[in-house]
């Protein structure tokens, strides 16, 4: 479970991975709160 609560609107977050890369999770800017099995975009950076 994420809390998005008080983050910037239409942010997206970086994440990493279990291999310790960087990746950009794409959030929906009426997202308030992300729970298990949401479905996100996710841009894996190079």
């Amino acid at each position: 479970l994420a809390n998005l609560e008080g983050k910037k609107e239409g942010s997206s977050a970086i994440i990493n991975n279990l291999n310790n890369k960087a990746a950009l999770m794409v959030v929906p800017k009426e997202c308030e709160i992300l729970e298990n099995e949401s479905l996100v975009d996710i841009i894996f950076m190079p």
